[in-house]
């Protein structure tokens, strides 16, 4: 898509979402928006963020100049994959605890994950140190447990001591290691006090919050830093914004490593939230078909489900996460026989070198090798033309890996392969009822979204406009925002900290460019259970609106600065005009396993009103859509496609 007139008024804004497949990007300015993609570099992740920024530049001014083009962007938000790669692939340092004398080491391990997790972040690389009650702390044996855990190979250390003083505690020692270990020399060690990151009481549930953000921290700073760089080397406007996993965003030097985890998945999320409460719908569930895996997420009543104490490989944390799942299953998952049957994943060929039918040296066949068998891509158009797909290779995969070992001709493994792989998804989908939306997106969701909805019991499907960079879009919706915490025993205490968390944020929000008085500051409690109650604007009456039984609780402020989001068009009566294809396509058939020629339209010609019925294939840029027998779809004022199961 080219640019189209003058800059509008509003902001030209860019979100980009790094798969583990695909980087998208999204450019909005005002009610318009552009797209594009590029093949993810897990070698080098700043290759492809670059590259995805060269052609987000093409799309809008024709020309690769970036220079001039990050001259008129007013804000980047970037989600990538960092720190989620770096957790999965256990790639991080190597960590040392210090924690109080005393303290039972089994509870951190009571599951086969979290045993797992610990002894390849921590170990045995633990040191004890005696506390006595009158809070003196030997400052020998402090050094002498930094000294022995970094002989034992630990670059990079936690503090994470029990109640009940954990605060004055950490904070002694906290002066003991700047005091023998200054930051200015070249041998200090980067620490970590488990009560600057989360205030949550629960040792269990903080501990593994500071070590899961230590163990993320250098890998995240190294690349975030890195693209901040190349940003700057161009000259850009502001400083590269980081998209969170609880919908915000934020500069780097404001992101805790811990916040990256799991981001790209909160994008489809906003995106979806954006768009049940413009169309009312009351429960709407999210999946997000990538390459390597399919995201889950649910949108109940215009609000996100999450997790208050959210977790990680099944471990609690101090933080707030999505209630989602995902499971291996993509585009690119590998395909192979499994007694009688076809197995989907869980390993995956990636971008790298890919499906067979890419020709870059992949030989087992995926997903996206089995659609391409069963007529669905046009090998020509895919991934925009930037990719021409070798229909024989898929074929041939398929022959050695699945056809002959279960004694089937190709295209009856094409056909089995599919309705394996819908099985699969719907099977893992939330719990839908009456009234509940299946939103399908990502590169791959279009194509399956009504075989997993049939399957799920589900009778209305929408496709997003922007489908194929639906994360990368719903970033758009988020505005720079920080959280505070701190604990407070009673509500007499509540005016106390809300002055220092407002301390906090006035300077903050200095750093990201706003003042304090032009954001909007959300109060709340939370309990133990994670509970939040909301509580007055205004710090010096949140004694008048406190409960008046509080136990042990923390006192949160959220802090908004509001930029600029895409428009959205509100719904208003379409008449119906019926859709307009100009080519057929051969697919086969999966229930007489012949082929058949189907109707073809492109998306770029649906205009709002459009209306047609199944079987038909919906092509775009960057995703097929497949409508089967049986549904009809109709494009709304936002070209998003509705398909309704009739």
């Amino acid at each position: 898509m080219r640019r189209k007139g003058d800059l509008n008024p509003m902001s030209l804004l860019i979100t980009i979402d790094n798969g583990g497949t695909f980087t998208d990007a999204c450019l909005t300015n005002g009610d318009k928006v552009y797209h594009t993609k590029t093949l993810t570099t897990p070698y080098d992740l700043s290759e492809c963020f670059v590259e995805v920024l060269r052609r987000a530049a093409l799309d809008w001014q024709e020309s690769v100049d970036l220079d001039k083009f990050l001259a008129e962007v007013e804000w980047i938000r970037y989600s990538s994959t960092v720190g989620t790669n770096a957790l999965v692939q256990r790639k991080g340092p190597r960590l040392g605890l210090i924690v109080r004398s005393g303290t039972d080491l089994k509870q951190f391990q009571t599951t086969l994950k979290a045993e797992e997790l610990w002894k390849r972040l921590v170990g045995d690389q633990v040191i004890a140190v005696n506390i006595v009650d009158d809070s003196t702390i030997d400052e020998a044996t402090v050094v002498r447990a930094v000294n022995q855990l970094l002989s034992a190979g630990a670059n990079r250390l936690v503090v994470s001591l029990s109640d009940p003083h954990r605060l004055r505690d950490e904070q002694i020692i906290k002066r003991i290691i700047l005091r023998k270990f200054p930051r200015h020399m070249l041998g200090a060690v980067p620490v970590l006090y488990s009560h600057e990151l989360a205030v949550d009481a629960n040792d269990y549930r903080r501990t593994w919050t500071a070590l899961f953000n230590s163990f993320l921290h250098p890998e995240v700073e190294r690349f975030l830093f890195n693209a901040q760089e190349i940003m700057r080397k161009h000259h850009a406007r502001r400083p590269l914004l980081i998209f969170h996993n609880d919908g915000n965003s934020a500069r780097v030097a404001k992101t805790v490593a811990l916040k990256t985890y799991s981001s790209g998945p909160r994008g489809g999320l906003e995106g979806a939230r954006a768009l049940a409460q413009l169309y009312g719908w009351p429960r709407a569930v999210t999946m997000d078909v990538g390459g390597t895996t399919t995201d889950f997420g649910l949108v109940q009543e215009g609000n996100i489900i999450e997790q208050h104490f959210g977790t990680i490989e099944g471990v609690p944390t101090a933080i707030n996460l999505l209630d989602s799942h995902s499971i291996g299953a993509g585009g690119s998952s590998v395909i192979s026989a499994s007694g009688r049957t076809v197995r989907i994943g869980p390993d995956s060929m990636g971008a790298l070198p890919g499906p067979a039918c890419f020709g870059r040296g992949g030989e087992q066949p995926t997903v996206t090798d089995a659609w391409l068998t069963l007529g669905l891509f046009d090998p020509q158009s895919f991934f925009g033309g930037q990719l021409t797909l070798d229909v024989s290779r898929a074929r041939e995969a398929l022959r050695r890996f699945v056809a002959e070992p279960l004694g089937l001709s190709v295209d009856e493994a094409a056909v089995k392969t599919r309705e394996q792989f819908e099985r699969t998804l719907a099977d893992a989908l939330p719990p839908s009822g009456n009234g509940t939306v299946l939103l399908g997106f990502g590169g791959a969701g279009p194509l399956c979204a009504c075989g997993v909805a049939e399957q799920a019991d589900i009778d209305t499907v929408v496709i997003p406009r922007l489908a194929a960079v639906f994360s990368a879009f719903g970033i758009s919706f988020s505005d720079i925002a920080h959280t505070y915490d701190a604990v407070v025993g009673s509500p007499k205490e509540i005016p106390i900290a809300a002055g220092e968390l407002q301390d906090r944020a006035q300077r903050d929000m200095f750093a990201e460019g706003f003042r304090l008085e032009a954001c909007e500051l959300r109060w709340s409690i939370r309990s133990h259970s994670g509970e939040e109650v909301a509580l007055a604007s205004n710090p010096h009456t949140l004694w008048d609106t406190a409960p008046h039984q509080i136990e042990p609780a923390t006192l949160r402020l959220h802090v908004i600065a509001k930029i600029d989001h895409f428009q959205l068009s509100n719904p208003t009566a379409i008449q119906p005009i019926k859709a307009v294809s100009q080519s057929r396509r051969s697919v086969i058939n999966p229930d007489t396993y012949q082929r058949e020629d189907i109707l073809v339209y492109q998306a770029a010609d649906l205009a709002p009103g459009a209306t047609g019925i199944g079987s038909a294939v919906i092509e775009d840029r960057y995703y097929t859509c497949y409508v089967p027998k049986g549904w009809q779809f109709d494009i709304n004022e936002n070209r998003d496609i509705t398909l309704t199961h009739r």
